[in-house]
């Protein structure tokens, strides 16, 4: 007799592969993440008060697409401290 759970059970994926579900209309997704990115991931739907991961990831994937565009516009991000002092940001870099 097959236990129930068997029939159900999901394969295990490799780190780093997202898996992707369609579901009435929207995509869900599947990500596996270290424990340091999980604390990451934590605080910062802490900090922003998201009320879901999901709020916390469409957030960040708003703000990555916005900053990688800029970039490939030619665009610099400039940090600047108390002092006033600014220095340029490379969030990007170029794989050759």
């Amino acid at each position: 007799m097959t236990h129930p759970r068997s029939e159900t059970k999901r394969h295990h994926k490799p780190k780093g592969v997202v898996k992707a579900e369609q579901e009435r209309g929207r995509t869900r997704l599947t990500i596996s993440l270290s424990q340091k990115s999980v604390d990451a991931w934590k605080e910062i739907r802490q900090v922003t008060d998201a009320d879901s991961d999901s709020e916390v990831f469409r957030n960040a994937l708003r703000l990555y697409l916005s900053l990688l565009r800029a970039h490939q516009n030619g665009k610099t991000m400039f940090i600047k401290d108390k002092a006033g002092k600014t220095e340029p940001v490379n969030l990007f870099f170029s794989v050759s």
